[in-house]
């Protein structure tokens, strides 16, 4: 049991990463650009397309709001990497219950 859950830790930890490394996907063709994405307009612009100031908006009006707040990424990778160091001490140690 141990052995599978810290498989499936690393799985998860394996899509986890590559889902948050898939934002580097969205430049211009290795310009460094970043693109903002409008949900509404289902759209991605440049700084310069939207402007200098927040609040952001797209060309249909639309607010692109500025994302904040907890990173559920990198919480979820930590957990992972706990899981996954806490089930090899148990595998190496013999305390696989």
């Amino acid at each position: 049991m141990v052995v599978s859950t810290t498989l499936g830790a690393t799985l998860i930890l394996l899509a986890v990463v590559c889902e948050a490394a898939s934002g580097f996907l969205w430049r211009d063709g290795g310009a460094g650009e970043p693109r903002f994405y409008c949900a509404r307009c289902d759209l991605r612009y440049t700084r310069h397309e939207l402007g200098a100031v927040w609040p952001r908006t797209c060309r249909h009006g639309h607010r692109i709001r500025r994302e904040g707040g907890f990173p559920m990424t990198l919480a979820l990778i930590s957990a992972c990497v706990t899981v996954i160091a806490i089930g090899l001490i148990r595998i190496e140690t013999g305390l696989h219950l």
